[in-house]
């Protein structure tokens, strides 16, 4: 996958992310290899923090698959902080989130 850095989402110090790339050319999911890829950590490491529950992913039988806009959040909620995000506590609360919304659209 090729990436295009795009000058419209500028970071902090001119940088631009390598997660933003153009929507037409964007996957919504990527391998556990082309995420560890991205981030730049094994693929050893994404795919126990997948088995521990401690990234986001979805297990089609044997594979996993990392949805775009979990990295694209995790990243945006690490700038937005300004320091040190856990993928763990990340991971859990973004899940805790999405339980209460889907409860919330249940119940009303």
């Amino acid at each position: 996958m090729q990436v295009e850095h795009s000058r419209e989402l500028g970071q902090p110090g001119g940088g631009v992310s390598p997660l933003v790339v153009r929507k037409q050319q964007r996957p919504q999911f990527l391998t556990a290899g082309e995420a560890a890829e991205l981030m730049r950590v094994s693929d050893d490491l994404i795919y126990d923090l997948i088995r521990s529950g401690e990234f986001p992913a979805i297990k089609l039988r044997n594979r996993y698959v990392v949805p775009l806009l979990a990295l694209q959040r995790l990243e945006a909620d690490a700038l937005a902080a300004g320091s040190m995000v856990d993928v763990a506590e990340w991971t859990g609360a973004w899940l805790e989130q999405q339980r209460q919304q889907v409860s919330s659209a249940w119940a009303g």
